[in-house]
C-alpha cells in the first residue's frame, strides 16, 4: 500500500453504509468515497458528514456518488449493498439468509466487477448477506486472490458474544475476551473454552445455564434486532468493519474473526467461514488453527455445511461451475454432470417472485397495459425498486434480459373494411 492517506470506498449509502463511513471518518483512517445506486443518497449523507469536520475535528475528504469512477484507486473497498432482511407484510416472517442468496449475488456481482475494473489493487471487505456466498460472489467477480476478498461476520457475532457476558457479570467490555467461529447468526460456533474475564476463565463465575443462554441469545442477536425494528441493526455491523478496515490500513497485523478462503485449515478448503485471521496490509495475511475438541469440531461443520451450500448455490447463480461439474446455462440448464446442480439451477426457469415476466395478450387493451408494465420493468430493473414495478429488484441486470427479451404488443390499430352497403 502506497505511503499517504489511504483511499476508502464503501458502496450503499444504507444505514451500514452510512455509519462505517463516519467512524472512519472520525478514525480519520483515510479519504472515503460513498457509492450508491440513488446518487442522491450518497452525496448527500457525504456532504453532512463532511459538514461535521470542523466540529468534530478531522481532516478528512469525504465524497458521494453514483459513479465508480471516483472510486479509482482505492486502496480498501468496503460492500454492503443488497436487499436486507425485511419482514415480509403479507406472512409477517423474515427471509432466510439462504433466500437472500438468488436475490442479493446479481446486486453483489454488477458491484464486484466495477470495484474490479477502477480498484484492481483493493482489498474488499464484503457485508451484504448471506455472507458466505457474497463472497464467493466477490471472488468471482473481481479474480482478485483470496487474501484481497474478505467477509465481516465473526467480529460482530464475538462484539455481541462480549456485550452479553459483560452485562450478565456486570464488568467492562474491555476485561471480556472470547472468539466465536464458523457462519454468520445461527450457525456460529461459540468457544466457552477459550472465554476469560481478565484471565479468568468464564465459567467460574458465570454459571453454565447463563452462559449457554447468552450463546443462544448472541445467535440470535441478529434476529432480535430486527424483530424490534424491523429491519437490520447497522451500529454494530459498522463497527466491526472499522476495526477491520483499520487493521489493513494502518497494517495493524490484527487477529480478528473473519470469514476467509480456507486452503486446507480445520479440514476445510475452497469454502469461507469464519476463522481467527491476522489483517494487515495485504488483507488476510495468515489464519490461525485453534484446537478444537470434538464438540467444537462438529458444530464447526454443521457451520460449513451450510456455507458450502450457499457458496454453490451461489456459483450456480453466476454461472460459475463447482467441482465436478460443468458451466450451467441458467436459462436453459443443460447438466451433464449433475452433484446436485440441477435442484438450483431448475428454479430459475419457472415462475419467479423476482422476474418482470410478460404477460400474454387477451385483447388491445389489456395487451397494452402488460406491453407498458414490462417495458417499464426492463427501464428499470437496473436501477431501484419502484411501486409501478413491485417484482423489479434494482440492479437485477440477471433477470432484466427476460423481461426484455418479449418485444411488447404492436399499437398499430386494425384497419376496418367498410360496410357492404357504402362499397
Amino acid at each position: 500500500m502506497a505511503i499517504g492517506r489511504s483511499k476508502i470506498t464503501v458502496v450503499g449509502a444504507g444505514n451500514v453504509g452510512a455509519s462505517v463511513a463516519m467512524w472512519i471518518t472520525e478514525e480519520e483512517l483515510g479519504d472515503v468515497v460513498l457509492v450508491d445506486i440513488i446518487e442522491g443518497a450518497a452525496k448527500g449523507k457525504a456532504l453532512d458528514l463532511l459538514e461535521a469536520g470542523p466540529v468534530n475535528k478531522f481532516d478528512i475528504h469525504i465524497t458521494g456518488s453514483g459513479r465508480y469512477e471516483e472510486t479509482a484507486n482505492s486502496d480498501v473497498v468496503v460492500i454492503t449493498a443488497g436487499v436486507p432482511r425485511k419482514k415480509d407484510p403479507v406472512t409477517g416472517k423474515f427471509p432466510s439468509r439462504d433466500e437472500l442468496v438468488k436475490i442479493n449475488q446479481e446486486i453483489v456481482g454488477s458491484v464486484a466487477r466495477e470495484v474490479a475494473k477502477y480498484s484492481p489493487n483493493a482489498v474488499v471487505i464484503v457485508v451484504s448477506n448471506p455472507l458466505d456466498a457474497m463472497c464467493h460472489v466477490v471472488l468471482n467477480e473481481t479474480g482478485f486472490p483470496s487474501n484481497r476478498v474478505i467477509g465481516m461476520a465473526g467480529a460482530l457475532d464475538t462484539a455481541r458474544y462480549k456485550t452479553f457476558i459483560a452485562e450478565a457479570l456486570g464488568v467492562s467490555v474491555r476485561d471480556v475476551h472470547g472468539i466465536v467461529l464458523g457462519g454468520h447468526g445461527d450457525e456460529m460456533v461459540p468457544l466457552p473454552r477459550h472465554t476469560s474475564i481478565a484471565g479468568i476463565p468464564v465459567r467460574e463465575p458465570l454459571a453454565e445455564d447463563k452462559l449457554q443462554a447468552i450463546i443462544e441469545r448472541t445467535r440470535k442477536g441478529g434476529g432480535e434486532i430486527v424483530g424490534l425494528l424491523g429491519y437490520s441493526g447497522y451500529y454494530a455491523p459498522a463497527a466491526g468493519v472499522v476495526e477491520m478496515v483499520a487493521a489493513i490500513v494502518k497494517d495493524q497485523k490484527r487477529i480478528i474473526p473473519s470469514a476467509v478462503l480456507l486452503s486446507g485449515q480445520y479440514g476445510y478448503s475452497d469454502l469461507y467461514i469464519g476463522v481467527p485471521a491476522v489483517l494487515g496490509s495485504a488483507g488476510v495475511e495468515k489464519v490461525i488453527e485453534m484446537q478444537l475438541d470434538d464438540t467444537e469440531k462438529a458444530m464447526l461443520d454443521k457451520s460449513a455445511q451450510g456455507s458450502r451450500r450457499r457458496g454453490e448455490r451461489a456459483r450456480l447463480l453466476a454461472g460459475v461451475p463447482n467441482e465436478g461439474q460443468k458451466r450451467v446455462d441458467l436459462l436453459n440448464p443443460k447438466i451433464t454432470e449433475d452433484t446436485g446442480a440441477a435442484r438450483w439451477a431448475a428454479p430459475l426457469r419457472k415462475a419467479s417472485p423476482l422476474i418482470a415476466r410478460p404477460t400474454p395478450r387477451r385483447g388491445r387493451k389489456q395487451g397494452r397495459t402488460h406491453g407498458s408494465r414490462r417495458r417499464l420493468c426492463s427501464a428499470r430493473a437496473e436501477r431501484t425498486p419502484s411501486a409501478h414495478c413491485p417484482r423489479t429488484v434494482h440492479l437485477n441486470t440477471f433477470f432484466a434480459p427476460i423481461a426484455r427479451a418479449t418485444p411488447p404488443p404492436s399499437r398499430r390499430r386494425r384497419r376496418r373494411s367498410a360496410p357492404a352497403h357504402l362499397g
